[in-house]
Parts: C-alpha cells; sequence; structure tokens
C-alpha cells in the first residue's frame, strides 16, 4: 500500500543540512505533486533572558536593555521570513506550491502542532549531529517530532552522521564476509571430520 503524500512540511533550520532538507523535500513535492510548506522555528532564549526578564518584573532592568532583547528578536525574526521566502521562491519557479511559517516557541511542539492544523502528510527533517547541553537536558525537539508528530517523519541525516551511517554499513559489510567465511570453513571441517 503507498502512501500518498500531498502535503510536506519541511523545517528548515539555519544548519548546515537546511539545504539538504529543502532539496529531499521538494524531490518528493516534484514526485508526489505536493504542496510544500516550509518552516523554522525560533526557540525562546528563556534560559539566557531569564535573569531579565526576572529583573524587569521587579523594575532592576533599564528600559534600554528590555528593548534591545526585543530588537534583536524582531532582528531574527526578519531573517528568518526572509529566509524561508528564499526557499520558497526556489520551490515556486520549479512548479511548486510553497508556503512559509515563522514559528517561535518549544521548536517540537510548534512543529507538531504546525504539522497537525496545516494536515501534512509528511514533516523532513534534519539530524542535526550532537545534541547542545540544553538538548540533553530537556530533550532534542528531533525527538519530539518523531514521537508526536501526527504524520511520518523523514529525518534526513547531517553529513557527519551520513559518513558514520557508511562506515557502520561498511563495518556490517565485513563482518557478514567474515560470518559467511567461517560458516564456510566450519562446513568444510565438519565435512573432512566425517
Amino acid at each position: 500500500m503507498t502512501t500518498i503524500i500531498k502535503r510536506i512540511l519541511a523545517v528548515i533550520d539555519r544548519s548546515a543540512s537546511a539545504n539538504d532538507v529543502f532539496a529531499q523535500a521538494l524531490a518528493l513535492a516534484k514526485q508526489n505533486h505536493s504542496h510544500l510548506m516550509l518552516t523554522h522555528c525560533l526557540s525562546l532564549n528563556t534560559l539566557e533572558e531569564m535573569g531579565t526578564l526576572m529583573d524587569a518584573a521587579f523594575g532592576l532592568a533599564s528600559p534600554a536593555k528590555l528593548q534591545n532583547i526585543q530588537d534583536d528578536y524582531q532582528t531574527q525574526v526578519n531573517a528568518t521570513w526572509q529566509y524561508l521566502f528564499d526557499y520558497a521562491l526556489q520551490a515556486q519557479a520549479q512548479g511548486i506550491v510553497a508556503e512559509v511559517a515563522c514559528k517561535t516557541g518549544e521548536v517540537g511542539s510548534q512543529i507538531c502542532q504546525l504539522a497537525e492544523q496545516w494536515e501534512a502528510d509528511l514533516v523532513v527533517i534534519s539530524n542535526n549531529g550532537k545534541p547542545s547541553w540544553k538538548e540533553k537536558l530537556f530533550g532534542r525537539p528531533l525527538n519530539y517530532v518523531v514521537l508526536h508528530a501526527p504524520c511520518n517523519v523523514m529525518v534526513m541525516p547531517t553529513k557527519e552522521n551520513a559518513e558514520s551511517l557508511n562506515h557502520l554499513s561498511q563495518s556490517q559489510e565485513y563482518l557478514n564476509r567474515c560470518y559467511t567465511e567461517s560458516d564456510d570453513y566450519l562446513a568444510r571441517s565438519t565435512k573432512f571430520l566425517s
């Protein structure tokens, strides 16, 4: 039974693997005549800004510092929209209907909510290598998406992970040859003894 993929949600982060995620999502969209939603989620920097926000609650933070936080956030939002629009224009130039969505919040839950609201059939997301200390402590967005998405999830390995998988595959092939050779040797030895 083949699954019909009409709506593909591509999670485009600002990592080196963003182009790979986009290319894979675009190829699938072309193959299946699908709509494409390109999204990026800005995480809340609550741990880093907690002190400033608490100071603001007690009137201890300067208005200038709070304005800087707000300006930095707005700059990130504007840059993200532009980043997503650039990818959307590339998809549209190839005849694919592409939309964009910039979300703010906990990355994993925002992606899953968008997948559900947009009725995505597939989420394409990258495995961005080693988790940061925050991801080790609070969990990776990737894990959350894989476990909670309302649709299928395609995880794109990073180049480092792909190389590791290639080495693992080569190691497995070597082990299979060793087992086959030892089975052959064992079969010949058994035959000789009988």
